[in-house]
């Protein structure tokens, strides 16, 4: 089951060899998931919960912290924090 704005569907997919799962393509347009993205993965008993990771980090920290500025290394440091909790969290 997945959500695209207020629409709800579902759909099956298969666990393949070495645990590996493909997303439908209609899934992978909608969410915007290309071939090669990391996906985080939550995972509570018999539920899965796939969260898209942005390709730059950096790029989402910048949405995130608006105007407010840090020199290189501040921000250096806060993207390797920021990619070792997703790593943390896996």
């Amino acid at each position: 089951m997945f959500l695209t704005g207020k629409r709800m569907s579902s759909t099956v997919v298969e666990v393949g060899k070495s645990f590996k799962i493909t997303l439908p393509s209609e899934i992978g347009k909608v969410f915007s998931i290309s071939d090669g993205q990391k996906l985080y993965v939550l995972a509570s008993e018999d539920l899965l919960i796939l969260r898209k990771i942005p390709e730059r980090p950096s790029d989402r920290l910048d949405e995130l912290i608006g105007e407010l500025t840090f020199d290189k290394d501040a921000k250096k440091r806060a993207e390797r924090w920021l990619l070792n909790q997703a790593e943390k969290a896996s």
